[in-house]
């Protein structure tokens, strides 16, 4: 009988060699990351917020380690929708993104 992750759980995956290791912390259903969780990247980067059927989906904010800070809408893995785009410097882009990019910008700070 094959095991099936559901509920709330911790999962470490990747390359151990070089420390190249990905971490997830949350929500399980039926094997797949679906609710609220956390996910850490080898290269520092990090996203906390809703995932759908392992995709980055619904709410959430992504960290890189530039500095740089998305926050806001994600349909399956991709900033899409409503969103804040926040620089290393403070300045803020608040808008509508569609496939990773600007479509229509709301305000500049």
């Amino acid at each position: 009988m094959r095991r099936v992750r559901h509920g709330n759980g911790l999962q470490l995956y990747g390359k151990m060699q070089n420390d190249d290791i990905c971490r997830y912390e949350g929500q399980w259903e039926l094997d797949k990351r679906t609710g609220r969780g956390v996910a850490y990247f080898p290269d520092g980067t990090k996203y906390a917020g809703d995932f759908l059927n392992n995709y980055i989906h619904g709410l959430g904010q992504f960290f890189w380690t530039t500095g740089h800070v998305y926050s806001g809408e994600w349909v399956f893995g991709r900033m899409e929708g409503n969103g804040e785009f926040m620089y290393p410097s403070g300045r803020m882009i608040k808008g509508y993104f569609l496939d990773n990019s600007f479509v229509d910008v709301l305000f500049l700070y």
